[in-house]
């Protein structure tokens, strides 16, 4: 009998500890776990970096913090993480505007194809259906053209990304509220196809076309503004913002950073409904397509800059707003590691380099057309890449005699008119479709830094998929890029 209390008196000490403990611990727990939002994301924000994996995220967060002495990459703060596939119906290494048709309208469809299936079905995308079914407004953003892959693939249905004329006209049609960055390309065949000037035209579909600083930081709201075409000043040749690393060449142009807090912000103002912003980070992939490691280093810096402008919104209003970031594909097969270097690193070696492949290749035509010789050519590199041949005091850095060989090839190749040389497949595997001289010493710096690439088209990696705020959790797990139009489609009870 006693050993029976005894034993009934222990159980109780027990449940009674272990209420305790479940009290202490159960908010402990409810903390750090996910808040499953009670109402659909009324503010969300969609970052696509253009050729943006793991790789492209990784070098940079390693330069960033080990050479720049900077704080890491704001992008990896993100508590959500889950993965994309990106093969479509023609490949299994895809292009922008059919990986773009899978983020934004949820199908899989063939190269070169925007929100068009193989049939030929036209699809509704994810913010089409937002303005349409709940009201929200809507701004694009993006620092390649407007009217490109990416941008266009939230507004466009065509079976060729190459058919401007047509892409502007669903752009000028699209009723979006702020469409911001770089400008649009083909507006002259725009206008002959309208009939009257492309402002005019515009105009004529409801929107300002504006592209000084000071229009653009006037603005207030869509109600006071109306719809906006917001083209940031000072744009480089390709008519887009320019590269971050020759940011010094290009004063006061108007960020994506800048952009990004001024759509949202002009959106926000006056708007019971909410909105839906995409960001790209177009240039990116152009870096990476030529295989330049500076240069799109400073892009992703870039990139994270404007993600930072989406998190200071968020801090106000966290359990309204969602953010994503993703890449549509790889581009450059990039890989942090080269044989020469073994297992090593000297990723301080990219900060010498001072301009991006873009800019040194319209010198490179200046040298053509001038007829430089390659003494000067050789003390132009130094200048902007910071590298020499060897003298005795550079052992760490400096270009070797094979080094000077490889360069003095590729000059006497860059001094020949390409619209007469003769092209090969060796010539492609060695310089692309780019300059050769130019990218003939950017590969050289680059394999000292440590640093390769496979391929200067796109690649077949999986792409990350970060998300905070409301509904993030939902995107974690490993799944098709087709997902992410469901995930947010389902979240918003969109038909």
């Amino acid at each position: 009998m006693y050993m029976r209390r005894y034993i009934k008196s222990f159980l109780a000490v027990i449940i009674i500890l272990m209420i305790i403990l479940a009290v202490l611990t159960v908010p402990m727990l409810l903390k750090d776990s996910p808040e499953i939002p009670a109402a659909p994301p009324k503010y969300i924000f969609l970052f696509i970096g253009d050729g943006f994996s793991y790789p492209q995220m990784t070098l940079t967060s390693i330069y960033k913090t080990s050479v720049l002495n900077e704080k890491d990459l704001i992008l990896k703060s993100f508590k959500w993480i889950g993965n994309a596939y990106t093969e479509n119906t023609s490949s299994l290494i895809t292009e922008s505007a059919a990986a773009i048709s899978a983020i934004a309208s949820g199908i899989k469809t063939d190269n070169e194809t925007l929100n068009v299936d193989p049939d030929g079905n036209k699809y509704e995308t994810i913010a089409e259906k937002l303005k349409t079914q709940l009201g929200y407004k809507i701004g694009i953003v993006s620092s390649d053209n407007l009217n490109h892959a990416t941008p266009a693939g939230f507004y466009a249905h065509q079976e060729s990304r190459y058919d401007s004329a047509d892409i502007i006209s669903e752009l000028a049609d699209s009723g979006f509220d702020y469409f911001g960055g770089s400008d649009i390309m083909g507006k002259s065949a725009a206008a002959d196809i309208a009939g009257k000037p492309f402002i005019e035209f515009l105009g004529d579909k409801g929107y300002r076309y504006i592209n000084t600083r000071e229009d653009i930081e006037n603005l207030t709201s869509p109600v006071i503004d109306g719809k906006v075409i917001a083209i940031s000043p000072n744009l480089d040749l390709y008519a887009t913002i320019p590269y971050a690393i020759d940011k010094e060449k290009y004063a006061d142009t108007f960020t994506l950073a800048e952009h990004t807090k001024k759509c949202a912000e002009f959106l926000y103002n006056d708007n019971e409904n909410g909105f839906f912003i995409m960001v790209e980070g177009g240039k990116i992939d152009w870096a990476c397509h030529s295989n330049d490691a500076a240069t799109m280093i400073y892009e992703v810096i870039d990139f994270d800059n404007a993600i930072k402008e989406a998190i200071e919104f968020y801090n106000k209003r966290p359990k309204e707003t969602l953010i994503l970031v993703t890449g549509d594909h790889e581009t450059g097969g990039l890989s942090i590691g080269y044989s020469e270097t073994y297992i090593y690193l000297y990723l301080n070696h990219l900060a010498n380099q001072t301009i991006s492949f873009s800019e040194f290749s319209f010198k490179t035509y200046g040298y053509r057309y001038n007829q430089i010789p390659f003494e000067t050519v050789l003390a132009e590199i130094q200048q902007y890449f910071g590298i020499r041949p060897y003298d005795g005091e550079n052992p760490s850095f400096y270009l070797s005699a094979g080094d000077i060989e490889k360069i003095r090839a590729a000059y006497d190749m860059s001094m020949i008119d390409p619209s007469i040389r003769a092209f090969s497949m060796s010539e492609y595997v060695a310089y692309g479709f780019y300059d050769p001289l130019t990218t003939t010493i950017i590969k050289i710096i680059d394999q000292k830094a440590g640093i390769t690439w496979g391929t200067y088209s796109h690649s077949a990696l999986p792409v990350p998929v970060l998300a905070m705020g409301s509904g993030g959790e939902n995107f974690m797990g490993f799944y098709r890029n087709t997902e992410i139009f469901v995930k947010l489609k389902d979240m918003l009870n969109l038909k």
